[in-house]
């Protein structure tokens, strides 16, 4: 993708600016103005066209918030030119000119290359204050210049202090040999938890041991069972025939009073 026109309608302190890089067919165009000519505003304006404005755009201080717009043409690598118009609304903000309908953002992200706008400002929107903050950068990591370069391009600026931080956690997690890193002490404990486990378990013929024991007890239970069932049906029996005894006697004792009164006679009613 190439851009051809970056059209500034009404962006900061411009009104209806048209900077035109289609001419003569050069690859390279340089930009320059003395200082607060409009080359930073110019840069954001061409983000916002691509990207979108915001919800806050610092640069709404000759035109009115609402009214910020700003256009470009782009040439694809088909070569199909696509002239756009972005607008500070929030719907159907992205027109296509030559349609006069809205364009979708997600097809301009895949034309993009699927490259947001904060990966765009460090490789392509480097500003004076990016670029201060990538030397020092560089001049901070000393001799580790393959990282100091890294950062300066790629807008991570504090890599080797993050790299020393992500060191720092790893020896909290894991140091070889060491007993109080997070991960080594978790294996510790899952060691111990290990041998407790086997401690608990039993082997097969163990198991098969204990169950066949169990299965024994269980049949002898059952079997108790029935003979303190036969014991209780005795005991009821003997209780019975224990209650019955005093009748007999009594019985037996009143025969013989009888026996020894000899003919007794009827007497009348």
């Amino acid at each position: 993708m190439k851009i051809d026109v970056l059209n500034l309608v009404a962006f900061g302190p411009f009104t209806g600016k048209v900077i035109d890089f289609s001419g003569n067919g050069y690859g390279l165009h340089i930009v320059f103005g003395p200082n607060e000519a409009g080359k930073s505003t110019a840069l954001r304006a061409l983000q916002g066209l691509l990207y979108g404005f915001g919800h806050k755009v610092e640069d709404a201080w000759l035109h009115d918030y609402n009214k910020l717009t700003v256009g470009g043409v782009l040439t694809l690598t088909n070569g199909r030119l696509l002239n756009l118009t972005r607008y500070k609304r929030r719907k159907n903000d992205l027109i296509n000119e030559d349609t006069g309908k809205p364009f979708d953002q997600a097809e301009l992200d895949t034309i993009l290359g699927r490259m947001g706008r904060e990966a765009f400002e460090h490789a392509f929107g480097i500003s004076h204050d990016s670029l201060r903050l990538g030397v020092e950068s560089v001049l901070a990591a000393g001799g580790d210049l393959g990282h100091a370069l890294f950062a300066a391009t790629s807008g991570l600026n504090t890599l080797k202090r993050v790299m020393a931080k992500l060191d720092e956690q790893q020896k909290l997690l894991f140091t070889p040999l060491a007993k109080k890193a997070n991960i080594n002490a978790g294996i510790g404990e899952l060691k111990k938890l290990r041998k407790a486990q086997r401690d608990a378990s039993a082997s097969h013929h163990q198991w098969k041991k204990m169950k066949k024991r169990l299965d024994d007890l269980q049949q002898q239970e059952v079997e108790e069972i029935k003979h303190v069932e036969t014991l209780a049906a005795e005991i009821s029996l003997m209780s019975r025939h224990r209650d019955a005894l005093k009748f007999v006697a009594l019985r037996e004792q009143l025969g013989k009073d009888i026996s020894e009164l000899g003919v007794v006679p009827d007497l009348a009613e």
